[in-house]
């Protein structure tokens, strides 16, 4: 699960990790999150990221940034603006495939 408060950086409850290393959460922008963990994500066309099904007014999405990163963003579903605030206890998932 992720959760991220006011503009501080995400926080991270691992229940199981397989990407070979714990990484680290950054606030970038409003709704914008970089998970950085080096050498984790070797190709854009092997990620896939799930977020649970926690609020229907959301929606989660990722964007290959290189081998170390990927972007995280949240946006609002009526309105498109990307939002803080909405990252409290979601499950969200990770997957790399070799």
């Amino acid at each position: 699960k992720i959760t991220r408060e006011s503009t501080s950086d995400p926080t991270a409850v691992i229940t199981k990790n397989d990407l070979g290393g714990s990484g680290a959460w950054t606030r970038t922008d409003v709704g914008e999150y970089l998970f950085t963990l080096s050498g984790a994500f070797p190709t854009d066309s092997k990620i896939y990221v799930f977020q649970g099904a926690k609020e229907p007014t959301f929606r989660m999405g990722y964007t290959y940034q290189n081998a170390n990163a990927i972007q995280i963003f949240v946006q609002d579903t009526t309105t498109g603006s990307e939002q803080d605030d909405t990252l409290t206890n979601t499950p969200i998932e990770i997957r790399v495939y070799n």
